[in-house]
């Protein structure tokens, strides 16, 4: 059976919007669940409060 003719166009965009909600919800993934737990344990340690204060986004005065 022939392949009809592929609209290249139309292909493209497909793929590049899936590429950049894949990459928006690795972020966004990343974000919620990795960064600032992780900065959150951090900060539990003694002598490296200062650290993780500042790698957070939501501490800003």
């Amino acid at each position: 059976m022939p392949l009809k003719k592929v609209k290249w166009p139309y292909v493209l965009l497909f793929f590049s919007i899936f590429i950049v909600s894949f990459l928006g919800i690795r972020y966004w993934w990343y974000r919620h669940y990795v960064e600032i737990p992780f900065n959150e344990s951090l900060a539990a340690l003694p002598g490296v409060e200062e650290v993780a204060v500042e790698h957070r986004s939501d501490t800003k005065e």
